[in-house]
């Protein structure tokens, strides 16, 4: 069940790629992986949830504390990472306690 839903997280994931040629092309630095499928899934999440305020921040011009040019790093940042992460838990091997 996991699979499935992170199979489905990086589908729709890569459907805010096209925002991606709005934001400034700096690369954010790369974030070290957790360790663990849970502390890995837990940290997924909160980049997720990072992600769609901040798009809701760029799209819509809610009222946040980023200027533009900061959300834009900040959705870099957040939707490169968890592109990043979504993957390395797909292709990561079993540990006995992943679910299935």
């Amino acid at each position: 069940m996991l699979r499935g839903h992170l199979q489905q997280l990086a589908v729709s994931n890569s459907t805010l790629d096209g925002l991606l040629d709005l934001v400034a092309p700096s690369r954010p630095p790369r974030e070290v992986t957790p360790d663990g499928w849970r502390p890995g899934v837990l940290a997924l999440v909160d980049l997720v949830q990072q992600q769609d305020s901040l798009v809701a921040a760029l799209v819509a011009g809610t009222q946040t504390n980023y200027s533009a040019a900061a959300a834009s790093e900040r959705f870099l940042a957040a939707h490169e990472a968890a592109t990043r992460l979504a993957r390395e838990l797909l292709n990561r091997p079993g540990d006995g306690n992943a679910p299935k």
